[in-house]
């Protein structure tokens, strides 16, 4: 952070001064290559040339000035890596005189290596660069630059872009590694000689650079999505796995059935069957893709899996063959701005509130935390440190209703032959609020009680609508 400091003239007599003493405000700014200090002249200016005697630390200075509204200079570090007096006295040829003295402390800025990463979504490799090389002393070229299990010279192992870009010339694979300037992993820094009493502008350390697996082909728009429902979640934090211990979450999407038409004519073809022993599946869910400025208007919809952890994953999760797994979902649009909305067949639906930039390269929403905001009001609910979607909307038409016509008990009670004591078991079903893989009107653990706790819990005839345009 760079620091200002300001000085102020000692009171001098005009009998030692003459009759046109100088005024100056001083302000000295350490960076990377030195003490900048500016000097600037308040009232009687110097006539040019004027001479300056400064000392900044142990470092005398002597010039000449030729701008009569100030003076600038910057001292070198010289090896060191702060100063402390700053003494600054100025004389014309008229013999107006003024001086300056403040004493403290400088210290050398310092600050870290800069990288910047890029996916060729064609071959899902990675493209990594150092953007702050010229921060570097000497010749950039002579530096260690490392990314285990590969480290050389700069020059060995990138391809200069820029005089502030180095490309590193390999393409990279996830999940990514210590990218370091001047340090060996495992070992600590590397020595580098700076020519003529030079510094380097950051202490070498490495850092971890994360590569995200894209899937090659996957260009458009990839997004980590993460998202809770209500009906399964647990105190723990994760939701339970009921249905799918039960074997009743199916290998092909339900929402074709409930008459949701999917936009962009994404894959809807069934998974696998051990998705549903393998990767902690919960349900079903459709992820939207909405207009920025209208989010009405719905650019792409697919169909994905919401997992025990909140994640998201589409149908392509797992590379059969590859041993990757694949957390991106994809939406073959141009790179650009979106609203993205979450629906599930029996819980409202929620939508940012404001639109997301989205590329190849993954970008992440949590709709588990509060602060990613939603559209609406009251979109969502709070569950221990956890916002989840509202449940109950057995009807599948974003709204939750106890009572009157379209309501969301009765299918309740229907499903289970209109007799409030049985249960339905083994069916993967709407009425089954809480999703556990039982369908239950009355007792613990019913399927009815949640739809009025929803709207407000002791109302029945108030509703809850879902918060999408």
């Amino acid at each position: 952070m760079k620091q200002l400091l300001f000085l102020t003239t000692l009171a001098i007599s005009p009998a030692a001064l003459g009759q046109c003493p100088l005024n100056m405000l001083i302000n000295a700014v350490p960076q990377c290559d030195g003490v900048h200090v500016y000097v600037a002249f308040t009232g009687t200016q110097p006539t040019p040339p004027y001479q300056v005697n400064m000392m900044v630390g142990p470092n005398q200075v002597l010039d000449m000035g030729f701008d009569a509204t100030g003076y600038t200079y910057v001292q070198a570090w010289n090896g060191t890596t702060s100063f402390g007096n700053v003494d600054v006295a100025v004389y014309d040829a008229l013999g107006c005189q003024g001086t300056m003295s403040w004493t403290g402390n400088l210290s050398r800025v310092e600050s870290t290596a800069e990288w910047s990463t890029e996916v060729n979504c064609t071959t899902g490799l990675w493209t990594l660069r150092w953007t702050n090389a010229n921060d570097a002393c000497g010749n950039v070229g002579d530096h260690y630059i490392a990314f285990p299990p590969y480290g050389g010279t700069v020059s060995n192992m990138c391809t200069q872009e820029s005089a502030t870009t180095w490309r590193w010339t390999a393409p990279l694979s996830p999940p990514g590694s210590n990218a370091a300037i001047d340090w060996i992993n495992g070992l600590g820094p590397v020595t580098f000689n700076c020519p003529n009493g030079s510094v380097q502008c950051w202490s070498p350390t490495q850092q971890l650079i994360t590569l995200p697996y894209v899937q090659p082909g996957d260009c458009g728009v990839n997004v980590i999505l993460k998202a809770a429902l209500l009906g399964p979640m647990q105190s723990n934090g994760n939701m339970s796995m009921a249905m799918r211990t039960a074997g009743l979450v199916p290998l092909t999407e339900p929402y074709t059935a409930l008459g949701y038409g999917y936009v962009g004519s994404p894959s809807l073809a069934p998974v696998p069957s051990f998705y549903m022993t393998s990767f902690n599946i919960v349900d079903w869910v459709v992820i939207e893709l909405r207009n920025a400025s209208n989010p009405s208007v719905l650019v792409f919809s697919r169909p994905a899996f919401i997992r025990d952890n909140g994640s998201i994953v589409d149908i392509a999760y797992y590379i059969q063959g590859t041993g990757w797994f694949d957390p991106n979902i994809n939406f073959p649009v141009p790179a650009g701005n979106y609203h993205i909305a979450i629906r599930h067949r029996n819980h409202l639906g929620i939508m940012t509130a404001s639109p997301v930039a989205l590329a190849d390269e993954p970008s992440t929403v949590d709709f588990r935390v509060a602060t990613t905001p939603t559209f609406g009001t009251n979109a969502r609910v709070q569950v221990g440190n956890v916002w989840c979607l509202w449940s109950g909307d057995v009807t599948f038409n974003g709204v939750v209703k106890y009572v009157g016509a379209n309501n969301d008990r009765d299918p309740i009670l229907a499903a289970i032959g209109s007799i409030p004591t049985a249960m339905l078991t083994g069916q993967y079903r709407a009425e089954d609020v809480n999703l556990d893989g039982v369908v239950k009107y009355v007792g613990a653990n019913n399927d009815r009680d949640p739809i009025l706790q929803n709207i407000g819990g002791t109302t029945p005839t108030n509703t809850r609508t879902q918060q999408l345009p």
